[in-house]
């Protein structure tokens, strides 16, 4: 019983360390997709890096329900409110001050007064979302309320279906079908928007989508999976030619497809998950491959300071080849996060101590 555990967790390591390189990617990606959208290769690499990259958004996602959904994780309302949503936020709101911080301190110049904290700082904080990566955090601090309405309900395989089947329509297939244009494409849009679908709105469908793939992953066949990997080949190609297609056609970068949002993700992100699993399902517990997983939230925090510093000491370029720096670019930023993680890591456990 122990052994079984102990893999399913070395397994959830493995996910949460590639969902963390990705969402590196897709920050680091969106450096070489602003202004003009030009017939260069490391732009369209960058797009098709983009697309596959915010998988790992969702990977995060559908981790929580992974976990929090365990049949065997108990858990109070209480614990949930204090340990989850209520520690999220106050770690959202901590990083928004750093960051507000770090920006006034980055464009003070030297000169600081009253009015320039107050609009530097204090009105930034209440007015502001906060640095671009930081929204992942109150949406999930949202989400962890769910947990316990919804808990009982999640640990049946046709109410997980259900959910899951009106989700990947409504929120994830028909917006990204809309993307395109077809005959009669706004008449559909009319006719469905009468219908209220906002509970099944948003990434709540994803970590359903987690448990479900992690709880009955022993009902999938090899060959359902094998059909799963091709289907996120194929979609991932097609989202990537059109993609790029649609930004060479306006000239600027074209995001409909770079969205967690989208049939596409939902996967590209499911074959990541269960591939992953079968891999590392099997194997011994890594202490290396553990101990970079601890890390991985501390990267997720760290990394755009770490883009932006890098932006200014060299403007991200480090070969003097565009396509060649954007790899580089996300290996360096990736390597310094997860060194100032550990860093961080450790001495707050000093400071523990």
């Amino acid at each position: 019983m122990e052994e079984k555990k102990d893999v399913r967790v070395a397994g959830l390591d493995m996910i949460r360390i590639v969902a963390c390189m990705l969402v590196v990617l897709v920050h680091v990606s969106a450096q070489w997709l602003g202004g003009d959208f030009l017939r260069e290769s490391g732009q369209i690499l960058a797009q098709c890096f983009n697309i596959l990259a915010f998988s790992g958004v969702t990977l995060f996602v559908m981790l929580s329900g992974a976990l929090l959904f365990r049949p065997e994780k108990k858990e109070t309302i209480k614990q949930t409110l204090l340990h989850r949503s209520l520690r999220i936020t106050l770690i959202y709101l901590l990083w928004k001050f750093l960051y507000i911080l770090f920006d006034f301190v980055r464009g003070a110049g030297g000169e600081v007064s009253l009015a320039a904290v107050k609009d530097g700082i204090f009105i930034p904080f209440f007015r502001t979302h906060g640095y671009y990566h930081l929204w992942y955090l109150p949406m999930a601090a949202v989400l962890y309320l769910l947990v316990p309405v919804v808990k009982e309900g999640v640990k049946d395989k046709n109410s997980c279906r259900l959910y899951l089947g009106v989700f990947l329509v409504v929120t994830l297939f028909l917006p990204t079908v809309f993307l395109f244009e077809f005959p009669f494409k706004y008449l559909l849009m009319d006719f469905i928007e009468p219908f209220d679908f906002a509970i099944f709105g948003g990434y709540f469908g994803y970590m359903i989508l987690g448990h479900y793939l992690l709880n009955w992953e022993e009902d999938r066949s090899k060959k359902q999976r094998i059909v799963l990997y091709v289907m996120a080949i194929l979609i991932y190609a097609v989202s990537c030619v059109c993609g790029v297609k649609r930004s060479l056609s306006d000239g600027v970068f074209f995001a409909g497809f770079s969205s967690p949002l989208t049939i596409t993700n939902a996967i590209v992100s499911s074959a990541l998950f269960v591939s992953i699993r079968e891999w590392k399902r099997k194997k011994e517990i890594s202490g290396a491959e553990h101990s970079v997983a601890k890390i991985t939230f501390l990267i997720y925090l760290i990394h755009p300071l770490v883009i932006t510093l890098l932006g200014d000491l060299c403007g991200l370029s480090v070969s003097g080849n565009r396509t060649v720096d954007l790899v580089l670019v996300w290996v360096i930023v990736t390597a310094l996060s997860a060194g100032i993680a550990e860093i961080v890591k450790f001495l707050c456990n000093r400071l523990k101590a």
